[in-house]
């Protein structure tokens, strides 16, 4: 519908319908796709390039003629007044209406190797582009990928034939085999094994990555605005299991089955014990002092300017607890171990437990214990 018209379009003519009466207007060659944008209603023509209908006449756009051996599948707006065109094997083009120039982006060859089928725009902020070979991308107005959905990632195919945005900004894909929907609204973000991730024990945001400790090491990915849709690597030197990643003290700290790990970016910075580790915790009262729970029992570390050093393992508890349920009060440090929860008090030194008490229940009325937190 076009200015109170209804508008049919075969490849050799254009039907215009409003108020019981037709109108027709001949393809001046043939025609190939039309697009409303901005308020404007525009054709392609196989000889004379882009025409812009207006006042019932269509207007050869200047400089579009170089499109005549390409097929035009999409049109969307962008910045000062350019238009983007995805044609179906020769790429991505900006026109800004004298020239049309390739976009040169990270879009435009994804879509050269995987052919495109039109798109969408969401927002006006960001464009859906539907591949033959590789599924659906969603870039940045400057084409920069941000999310990428393939069969790989649940998608039923990779030929995508339509795309469709609703009126609440969600996606709905048009596919060789049936209809997809993707929730573009939902806050949440699934990150399953197509990522290139196992299971998932701990995650932490550190200096613009995601760290993330799994069944198969620790694994980091760039975590920036717009988020990009890449799968996530693994930290040089993890290839145990990492039970937990934690910040402590402006400290990037992995409690892993190969030990206690210091970590800088995407690589092992130190081993700062070689005992299986569950976790560390901030020792109350004792600034740069950390406390960390290892297969058999605690130890002190200590951070001396932008490194930590092991210090010593606490004497007075020994035991495996296969958990990280710690807490530390300004008295007591608290440990679930079921079915006891116990209660240790470290030493002014930090070298021994003065204290250890265990509970098997809170009170008379709570015969189990679920969980403790500070």
């Amino acid at each position: 519908i076009y200015k109170d018209e209804i508008i049919f379009q075969s490849f050799t003519k254009v039907f215009f319908y409003k108020d019981n009466k037709l109108r027709v207007i001949n393809a001046p060659t043939k025609f190939q796709f039309s697009f409303i944008i901005n308020g404007h209603l525009y054709f392609q023509d196989k000889a004379l390039g882009i025409l812009e209908y207006k006042n019932h006449k269509l207007f050869p756009l200047k400089g579009t003629t170089s499109l005549n051996d390409k097929e035009i599948w999409a049109m969307f707006p962008l910045p000062n007044n350019k238009l983007l065109l995805a044609t179906l094997e020769k790429g991505l083009f900006i026109y800004d209406y004298n020239t049309v120039v390739p976009w040169e982006t990270e879009a435009n060859n994804f879509i050269k190797k995987n052919t495109s089928l039109g798109g969408s725009i969401i927002k006006n902020k960001f464009i859906v582009l539907n591949s033959v070979l590789n599924g659906v991308i969603i870039c940045d107005l400057n084409g920069k990928i941000i999310q990428h959905l393939n069969r790989q990632k649940g998608l039923q195919n990779n030929t995508i034939l339509t795309s469709f945005v609703d009126s609440k900004n969600n996606l709905w894909l048009g596919l060789d085999n049936g209809i997809t929907f993707i929730n573009q609204n939902s806050p949440f973000t699934f990150f399953d094994y197509s990522y290139n991730i196992g299971t998932v024990y701990a995650s932490v945001i550190f200096n613009k990555n995601l760290y993330v400790a799994t069944n198969q090491g620790l694994f980091y990915h760039s975590w920036t605005t717009p988020f990009k849709d890449e799968v996530f690597n693994r930290v040089e030197g993890t290839i145990a299991q990492a039970w937990n990643i934690q910040v402590i003290n402006n400290t990037l700290l992995c409690a892993s089955n190969s030990g206690a790990l210091l970590i800088d970016q995407n690589r092992v910075l130190k081993t700062l014990d070689s005992k299986g580790y569950f976790g560390f915790k901030a020792l109350p009262n004792h600034p740069d002092y950390i406390i960390g729970e290892s297969y058999n029992g605690f130890s002190i570390f200590k951070k001396t300017g932008n490194s930590i050093d092991y210090i010593n393992q606490v004497i007075g508890f020994d035991e495996t607890t296969n958990t990280f349920e710690i807490e530390l009060d300004n008295n007591y440090l608290w440990l679930k171990k079921d079915p006891y929860l116990y209660q240790m008090k470290l030493s002014d030194d930090l070298k021994r437990f003065d204290y250890i008490k265990k509970h098997l229940r809170i009170s008379n009325l709570n015969n189990e214990i679920g969980s403790i937190q500070s």
